[in-house]
């Protein structure tokens, strides 16, 4: 497993990642919001939140397939293109190193859950 992975343990409608204390929970396909657990808080400036935002697919383990990141208002305008949402953790990752060419990415991804858990039971689906 690669230091960028996580690892997530779920009892119940609780889940935590990698030991962390981030208390994840399960969110229905298309939910979005702001923050902690399932995107940054503070970074880069003081009160910067990041957006995200659930799919529609889930996988058989329960979290999304899908799942998306917006930038801070701080932010959005620096991002070639006309959407400050990202589609996949590589199009985050080429982001942060073209902008940010000293950030650790590893610990930016480890400040939250890029998995986010799904409250439809996989075993639900048609």
């Amino acid at each position: 497993m690669s230091a960028t992975e996580e690892v997530v343990a779920c009892n119940g409608n609780t889940c935590r990642i990698n030991g962390t204390g981030i208390q994840l929970y399960p969110v229905s396909p298309n939910d979005f919001g702001e923050g902690l657990p399932y995107a940054p808080v503070d970074w880069p400036n003081a009160g910067d939140k990041w957006g995200w935002r659930a799919g529609k697919r889930a996988t058989s383990l329960g979290t999304f397939k899908d799942r998306y990141l917006y930038l801070p208002k701080s932010l959005q305008g620096q991002k070639d293109g006309k959407n400050n949402a990202f589609r996949s953790k590589v199009s985050v990752k080429q982001y942060l190193q073209s902008q940010y060419p000293s950030l650790d990415i590893n610990q930016f991804f480890a400040s939250f859950s890029w998995m986010i858990p799904s409250n439809e039971s996989p075993s639900s689906k048609g």
